[in-house]
């Protein structure tokens, strides 16, 4: 039985890598949009797909956007996950001294800095 679909040219194209825009790109977007600039326009001046500017998100972003009068950019809710096991601090002493020795060990940092890594295994 034949193949359903022929395989891929050697020469062809690779996928965009796949980028997110800054909350500053968006609302350059959205004002491009606003003062009536296509899709593609927009699409091309991004480099993104026409469809990505088209698609539902950009339309959540403009009712965002409209429902804050207009001025402000709309800011990104907190993403949810996992709190940290260290804190900032822990991680930047920990760093610090593999830097000083590229050599040590979880077993040595832990021995060398009991009161700081207490809590972690």
């Amino acid at each position: 039985m034949p193949p359903k679909r022929p395989a891929a040219p050697s020469g062809s194209t690779p996928k965009r890598a796949r980028r997110v825009l800054t909350l500053n790109e968006k609302n350059e977007v959205l004002k491009q949009l606003g003062s009536g600039m296509s899709y593609a326009a927009v699409g091309r001046h991004f480099g993104l797909n026409e469809s990505s500017v088209r698609v539902r998100q950009v339309q959540k972003w403009i009712k965002k956007f409209r429902d804050g009068g207009g001025e402000d950019i709309p800011t990104p809710k907190p993403r949810s996950g996992r709190p940290r096991k260290i804190q900032n601090r822990t991680s930047k002493v920990i760093k610090r001294q593999l830097d000083k020795n590229p050599t040590l060990t979880a077993r040595k940092l832990k021995e060398n800095n009991p009161a700081l890594l207490q809590d972690v295994s």
